[in-house]
């Protein structure tokens, strides 16, 4: 992903094979594997240059993140490992709601607590 492949070798099966951004491509918008490349190559003067680590991404199967969404489910970091490889979190149902995406919560509402919390809905 990092390395420039090298000029395609008609005699190689690889060659057969896209590059890494392109094959991106046959799967998501061109916009969100654009926001993946600027997050992996962030310095505009050295673009061949990657970032070795990653941070603030959490990878998700997509039924879960449907429900994060939804707003199913809350995530709060506790502890991150020293070589910070590791985040250990902690997991929260949270009570579906009814507000529209455009809809103004006052910050001070209380959300209600899903402890005891066995079945919600579909």
């Amino acid at each position: 992903m990092l390395q420039p492949r090298p000029k395609p070798d008609r005699t190689k099966l690889s060659s057969a094979i896209p590059e890494f951004w392109s094959s991106l491509s046959l799967f998501w918008d061109e916009d969100r594997v654009n926001k993946w490349k600027n997050a992996t190559f962030p310095d505009s003067q050295n673009p061949d240059i990657g970032v070795e680590r990653c941070f603030n991404l959490i990878s998700l199967s997509p039924e879960t993140h449907i429900m994060w969404n939804k707003g199913l489910f809350a995530l709060k970091p506790l502890k991150l490992s020293r070589d910070r490889k590791t985040l250990t979190v902690q997991f929260f149902w949270q009570i579906p709601s009814n507000y529209e995406i455009d809809s103004r919560v006052d910050l001070l509402t209380e959300t209600p607590s899903s402890e005891g919390l066995d079945l919600v809905g579909d």
